[in-house]
This record gives C-alpha cells, structure tokens and sequence, in this order.
C-alpha cells in the first residue's frame, strides 16, 4: 500500500503572486514595440498659449522652486 503525502491546498494568494510574476517577468519581451512620439516642450509661455489656442488643446504650467 501507497503512503499518501499530506500537502497542503493550494491557496488563491499563491496562484495570484505566480500569475504576477509570469506577467511581470513577460514586460521587457512584450514591450519591445515602438513608442509615441517625443514630447515637443514649449520654450515660452506665450509660444504655449500660442499652440494651444491653435491645435484646440488644454495648456499645463508646471511651476518649481527650491525656496
């Protein structure tokens, strides 16, 4: 007679973190396509109100300072 080896039940949280890690492991062959294009940045306010009033868009200021 066989003696039956007691493990213990696979649990969800295990399949999850495996899943996880295939998918993650995946990222750098899957992520080999082309990327957008390069952000063309505005030099100047005026120039970005300029192109956003043309091109119909909204305008984002981003302000920084280390005071």
């Amino acid at each position: 007679m066989k003696q039956q080896i007691n493990r213990p039940p696979v649990r969800f949280s295990h399949i999850f973190l495996l899943g996880l890690i295939f998918v993650f492991s995946l990222m750098p062959i899957i992520n080999t396509g082309t990327c957008a294009a390069e952000i063309q940045w505005a030099k100047s306010a005026t120039e970005g109100f300029a192109i956003a009033k043309q091109s119909g868009k909204i305008l984002m200021i981003d302000f920084y300072t280390e005071w």
